[in-house]
């Protein structure tokens, strides 16, 4: 029979990101990514029906510069 350490129940793992952990910064907000969006809709020439594309690509953008994912944004 295997004894156990008898301190394996009280200790303790703190983890990495507890340890000196910066806060998370903001998630961009809307008027940042539309202003964003609106950007990349020029720099592609404009038009028509990828509205929704140029809006989830500058979420992405503005989430990345902040080490955020998408759906951890909120």
């Amino acid at each position: 029979m295997k004894q156990r350490n008898k301190n394996a129940k009280t200790q303790t793992h703190e983890k990495p990101e507890q340890a000196g952990a910066q806060p998370k910064p903001p998630a961009p907000t809307p008027e940042q990514i539309q202003k964003r969006a609106y950007e990349i809709y020029e720099m592609r020439g404009g038009g028509p029906g990828r509205e929704w594309d140029d809006w989830f690509l500058a979420e992405i953008e503005l989430n990345s510069e902040r080490g955020l994912r998408r759906d951890s944004a909120e």
